[in-house]
């Protein structure tokens, strides 16, 4: 019985939360064309865990539950992303038309001059999908 109620407990305590808005972090756009060992050093530095692979991309969880993913092409991040629940399409989509409007063009420059541009994508077939960010040289 004490078992049941516990895990009564805790699934309502993990409904009551709400899911952050999909966005991409600053930590991560500061990534883009990184190499790889620099990625990973702040990868650690922002406390983020490793939390799997789905085909070349690997997954790391944020303090705040966050899932973040890192594609690395020849030895350099090319891709950031961030899952998006279940429901979080539509904000996904706004955050992305917000930042273009904001920027009055699709296409970004981060501070280190890395052009990229935002889109939603799911990584494979049949598994989540992500708000991405991704390099374009």
């Amino acid at each position: 019985m004490k078992i049941i109620l516990a895990l009564a407990a805790a699934l309502l305590l993990s409904c009551g939360r709400p899911e952050p808005a999909p966005a991409i972090t600053a930590q991560q756009l500061q990534c883009l064309n990184q190499r790889t060992d620099e990625v990973r050093q702040a990868i650690a530095a922002d406390h983020q865990t490793y939390a799997g692979q789905e085909q070349d991309v690997y997954l790391f969880k944020t303090t705040d539950g966050r899932v973040l993913g890192y594609l690395f092409e020849q030895g350099e991040c090319s891709t950031v992303m961030t899952r998006i629940p279940a429901n979080g399409l539509a904000q996904a989509e706004a955050f992305i038309a917000a930042e273009v409007k904001k920027n009055f063009g699709p296409l970004f420059i981060t501070p280190g001059n890395v052009q990229y541009k935002y889109y939603t994508a799911p990584i494979g077939q049949n598994t989540d999908t992500y708000l991405v960010a991704q390099a374009l040289n």
